[in-house]
Order: structure tokens, then C-alpha cells, then sequence
């Protein structure tokens, strides 16, 4: 994902160093490349949206199940969260662990088995409905 934010912050370069081999001697590799490189770069343009809208929609669950919880932060907890949301697999515990430690520091551990309980509601959410939705 980090690779698609690069290509899109420096999209006119690649796009004006690109359009310049087709009057190169490099033409005819550009005439085969092109099209497959062309449908590639939409396929993982939306791979990342839809990777995005996943990213909002757990945000927003995290942030609602903070807020039932009275966990403090909120903001900049939610903010980490939607970072994290783009790191496969890991990203769930990255994000969660700030989470877990302000709910043990500031309420117990009664308040991280809930924090933990609510992170693994919102991730089923977004695996059995969300997901297939925003994919789709």
C-alpha cells in the first residue's frame, strides 16, 4: 500500500517518463507493455479504494466501540487505527495495542478484555459484511 501512495504522490513524472519511450527507441516494448501495465494500474487502484472505504468503515466501528467505552483518545487513537488498517494481518495489533494500554493504565483489566472483545467485533464486522461489500 505504501508503494501505491508513492506511485500516486509522483503520478505526472512516471506518467511524462512513460509517454516519452513511445518516441524512443524503446517503442515497441512500450506498445506490448502498455496495456498490461495500463489494466494493472486500475485493478490496484481499486484494490487500494476498496482497501480505503474497509479502512473508513473500521475506523468508524473502532471509534463508535471507544466511545461506548469511554476510552480517552479517541482521535488520536482512531487516526492510528485507520493508518494501521493498511498493514495486512498486523495491523490489527499494532492498532489495537495503544488501545489496550490506555484502557489498562486508565480502568483495569476488566476495560482491555472489553477493548479486546469490542476490536474483535469490529473485525468480524468487517469480515462478514463489510468486506464482501466494499469489494464487490
Amino acid at each position: 500500500m505504501i508503494f501505491g501512495f508513492f506511485m500516486l504522490w509522483d503520478l505526472p513524472t512516471i506518467s511524462q517518463g512513460v509517454a516519452s519511450l513511445r518516441k524512443s527507441r524503446l517503442a515497441p516494448l512500450h506498445a506490448e507493455l502498455a496495456p498490461v501495465l495500463s489494466v494493472f494500474g486500475k485493478l490496484f487502484g481499486r484494490a487500494l479504494e476498496a482497501q480505503a472505504r474497509i479502512a473508513l468503515v473500521n475506523t468508524a466501528l473502532t471509534a463508535l466501540g471507544m466511545w461506548l467505552l469511554a476510552i480517552p483518545g479517541i482521535g488520536l487513537l482512531s487516526m492510528f487505527v485507520f493508518i494501521c488498517s493498511f498493514i495486512p494481518i498486523a495491523g490489527v495489533i499494532i492498532s489495537t495495542t495503544p488501545i489496550g494500554f490506555v484502557a489498562l493504565t486508565e480502568y483495569g483489566f476488566i476495560k482491555l478484555a472489553l477493548v479486546i472483545l469490542m476490536v474483535t467485533g469490529v473485525h468480524f464486522v468487517e469480515v462478514s459484511t463489510a468486506e464482501a461489500y466494499l469489494q464487490g
